[in-house]
């Protein structure tokens, strides 16, 4: 055992097996950063994705509303009420079908 000069003992601390404890820690988080890191930018690609989906469907819906409008002359909203009880007819028979 060692002393400092006034007789009393030097206690010491050997930090190698914290060091390596603390290197594998660090290793181990960073693998989950990349891990979740790649899992967002696949996340980030599927909502690009989604969102020129719904672009694409928004466009569609106002072509076909504007393809209505000029087949039935502004009168669409008439026409598709007046379809309505014809679908739940269908859908009545159908499901007594079923």
């Amino acid at each position: 055992m060692r002393t400092n000069g006034g007789g009393e003992a030097i206690l010491q601390v050997d930090t190698c097996p914290l060091t390596i404890y603390s290197a594998a820690a660090i290793h181990e988080l960073n693998q989950k950063f990349e891990e979740m890191r790649s899992e967002l930018k696949a996340k980030d690609g599927q909502i690009e994705s989604l969102k020129q989906s719904v672009a694409e469907l928004k466009r569609l819906v106002r072509s076909c509303a504007e393809k209505n409008e000029s087949a039935y002359g502004g009168f669409a909203n008439v026409s598709a009420s007046a379809t309505l009880p014809r679908l739940r007819e269908r859908e009545r028979v159908a499901r007594s079908d079923g």
